[in-house]
C-alpha cells in the first residue's frame, strides 16, 4: 500500500519488530538514566573507571538526565513509530555520542551497539529525507531560547573536550569530560529539534523541559560547587530554559500543522 507521497508502507512485521526493540532499548536507558540522575541527591557508585564518585556527582547526574530524554523518545516511538522527529533525535544523539566518545573510550562502541537494532529496523527512514525543511514554520520563542541555550552549552562542550584531551584531574581520568560534552550537547539538541514544530515536538519539548529544570534545580540547591556544575546563576538559567520549553509544550499551537492532523503532537 502506498501513501500520497508515493512511499510504500512498511510491513506490519517490521513495525512490530521496531516497537519491541525500541521498548527494550528504552527500558535499558530508563534504568541507567534513573540510576545516574539520582546522583544529584545521593552518592552513586559503581561507574567503571570512576575512583571519585563524590567529586563527579554532577557529571553522573547530567549523564543520567540526558539518557532519560532518549528513553522517553524510544518509549514514545514504540507507541507511535511515525513520530519521525523523535527518531531524528535518536539518530542525532547516536552520531554525537560516537564522534565525541569513541576517540577517548573505544569500548563505548558497546553502548552504541545497543541502539543499532532499533535504529536499523525503524520503518519510516524515508521521513528523514525532508529534515532540512522542518524549520520552515518553527515555534519561534522555543527556537530563540534554544539557540541561546545551545550557544552556551556547545561552548561548555568544547571546553569539556579540551579538558578531556589535556586534563589529568579525576574527571579526565574517568573520561567524564568527554561524556559531559556529549550529554550537555544533547540537552541543547533536544530543544533545537523540538522547536521545529514537527509532529512529536511537544513530547520532545516536554522531555527536554523536564531535563533542563531538573538539572537547574540540582545545580542551584544540591551541587552548586561540584566540578563543572552550572552553579546557582547557571542553574537558574537552566530552570528558565525548562520553563519556556515546558510552557510551549503544554500550550501547543492552535494553528493546524501542515505536516499532519492537529491531533498528532
Amino acid at each position: 500500500m502506498s501513501h500520497g507521497n508515493g512511499s510504500i508502507a512498511p510491513s506490519r512485521r517490521r513495525v512490530l519488530a521496531f516497537r519491541i526493540l525500541a521498548a527494550l532499548t528504552a527500558l535499558l536507558f530508563l534504568a541507567a538514566g534513573l540510576s545516574n540522575a539520582r546522583a544529584g541527591w545521593l552518592l552513586v557508585t559503581g561507574t567503571t573507571g570512576d575512583q571519585h564518585p563524590e567529586a563527579n556527582r554532577w557529571f553522573t547526574t547530567v549523564a543520567g538526565t540526558a539518557d532519560l530524554i532518549l528513553a522517553g523518545c524510544l518509549l514514545a516511538l514504540a507507541w507511535r513509530p511515525k513520530l519521525s522527529l523523535l527518531f531524528f533525535y535518536l539518530v542525532t544523539g547516536f552520531v554525537i555520542a560516537a564522534v565525541i566518545n569513541l576517540p577517548f573510550v573505544p569500548e563505548f562502541a558497546v553502548i552504541l551497539a545497543i541502539t543499532i537494532p532499533a535504529i536499523a529496523t525503524y520503518p519510516h527512514w524515508a521521513e528523514l529525507r525532508t529534515v532540512t525543511t522542518w524549520w520552515q514554520r518553527p515555534r519561534v520563542i522555543p527556537l530563540i531560547v534554544s539557540l541561546v541555550a545551545a550557544a552556551v552549552v556547545f561552548t561548555l562542550g568544547v571546553v569539556a573536550i579540551g579538558r578531556q584531551i589535556g586534563g589529568t584531574d579525576a574527571a579526565a581520568q574517568a573520561n567524564w569530560w568527554a561524556d559531559y560534552a556529549e550529554h550537555v550537547s544533547l540537552l541543547a539538541v533536544a530543544a533545537l529539534i523540538a522547536s521545529s514544530g514537527r509532529p512529536g515536538w511537544r513530547i520532545l519539548a516536554g522531555l527536554a523541559a523536564a531535563a533542563w529544570m531538573y538539572l537547574g534545580v540540582v545545580a542551584v540547591f544540591l551541587l552548586p560547587h561540584h566540578t563543572a556544575s552550572w552553579s546557582i546563576p547557571g542553574g537558574l538559567l537552566g530552570i528558565a530554559v525548562g520553563l519556556v520549553l515546558g510552557s510551549a509544550a503544554a500550550v501547543g499551537d492552535a494553528r493546524p500543522s501542515p505536516h499532519a492532523p492537529a491531533a498528532v503532537a
